[in-house]
């Protein structure tokens, strides 16, 4: 571990305490990132399965109740899908960059 520039002493531990912690919170790491980028991945592909089988619900439904009134439903699945595929533009606008050796 790196030691700080500067040393503040702080009466009580408990503070102290804290605020190292804070401060190793702050230094993520490429492996926090990392983890980070998989976890939106992975949501993003479940945004996307779900609102797929949503849509087959709405389809269901149509098809047995033709009178109910989807539409207020069918546009919040829209915006659930605009949202998630703009998720997935930006993730393929902002690539990992290439280390440099």
């Amino acid at each position: 571990m790196r030691r700080p520039l500067i040393q503040i002493t702080i009466g009580d531990h408990r503070v102290a305490a804290l605020l190292e912690r804070l401060a190793q919170q702050m230094a993520a790491t490429q492996a926090d990132i990392d983890a980070l980028t998989t976890r939106i991945d992975t949501s993003t592909t479940a945004i996307t399965t779900a609102v797929a089988g949503i849509r087959a619900d709405i389809d269901a439904l149509k098809g047995t109740n033709p009178d109910l009134d989807l539409t207020a439903l069918s546009a919040k699945v829209d915006a659930l899908e605009a949202a998630a595929g703009g998720t997935t533009e930006l993730d393929a606008e902002n690539p990992v960059p290439e280390p440099i050796a």
